[in-house]
């Protein structure tokens, strides 16, 4: 198999993260494919409650696309604890001096818990992982290029390759 996580992994991996926002910002990159731009943006007015359905709106800052995804039910009692503490115009993430979090602080994050889980937990490591899944759902390269702004000369279209060479999965792997 591939050297890419596997949405298995990425679930144990959250789960032994003691962290909440740590635990959320794997799960954004992972899952929606996020960037640490991406992330370090959102605020409290970025996620929509409706009977008890969470939904996060937000602009890939790369493509100016806006996107709405609906948080599924095991991971919303995560999201609250975090919700609960911002007040509406706060940033989502700050760091340890209760200013807006860094996309460099963000980084330095993951890498604490690479250290601490013994697996590669970078932006990159899980935006590339992110790809190599939708691939295998059936996600094609064209989407990929509209949704991300990737381009065939990047290091994206040997995940496609890769991806696309494998036996493609049909259960829905990531929440997206």
């Amino acid at each position: 198999m591939s050297n890419y996580i596997s949405p298995k992994e990425i679930k144990q991996v959250i789960n032994r993260t003691s962290d909440d926002q740590t635990k959320i910002i794997i799960f954004f990159i992972y899952n929606y494919g996020m960037t640490p731009e991406d992330v370090v943006q959102l605020t409290r007015r970025n996620f929509i409650i409706q009977n008890q359905v969470v939904r996060i709106q937000f602009d890939r800052i790369k493509t100016q696309t806006k996107h709405v995804f609906r948080i599924p039910d095991y991971f919303t009692q995560t999201l609250y604890k975090v919700l609960s503490r911002r007040k509406e115009k706060q940033p989502f993430f700050v760091g340890t001096n209760r200013k807006a979090m860094s996309a460099a602080t963000l980084e330095n994050r993951l890498f604490d818990e690479t250290l601490h889980q013994n697996k590669k937990l970078d932006p990159r490591s899980l935006w590339e992982s992110h790809l190599f899944w939708i691939f295998r759902k059936g996600y094609n390269f064209s989407e990929a290029t509209k949704e991300y702004g990737i381009k065939h000369e990047d290091k994206e279209w040997s995940i496609w390759e890769e991806a696309t060479q494998e036996k493609r999965v049909f259960p829905r792997l990531l929440d997206i």
